[in-house]
């Protein structure tokens, strides 16, 4: 399988995907998902959609080292620089970058990687 669909379905936690490692697509928009977690054996992953649920921080994405597209617009994810380091990181080596949060620009990942 390489693109998967679980949106509109009410989900609150991502599980069972460990198997899906030639996954190429993840859509899991408008569900009630707190956290990302789960996706570490995803290594094929290229595009992961999780825009409109309940995210608050989004960290353990390291693996996904072909991670091309992430839309993760419409969530309650602080806008607290520092407390969204590791997916500070993770943007800098996407090549497409999708944000609709003002707040957010790549000055403020800019400003942030010379204090590092």
């Amino acid at each position: 399988m390489r693109i998967l669909n679980l949106s509109f379905n009410q989900i609150k936690e991502i599980k069972n995907l460990d198997s899906l490692n030639e996954l190429r697509e993840l859509s899991i928009y408008r569900n009630k998902i707190e956290g990302i977690s789960g996706l570490g054996n995803l290594v094929n992953l290229r595009r992961l959609i999780i825009y409109h649920n309940n995210i608050t921080k989004i960290l353990n994405l390291n693996n996904l080292k072909k991670l091309e597209f992430l839309d993760k617009n419409l969530n309650k994810i602080l806008s607290n620089l520092y407390q969204n380091i590791a997916l500070f990181i993770i943007l800098l080596e996407l090549s497409n970058i999708y944000l609709i949060n003002p707040e957010f620009t790549y000055q403020h990942v800019e400003k942030f990687i010379r204090k590092v």
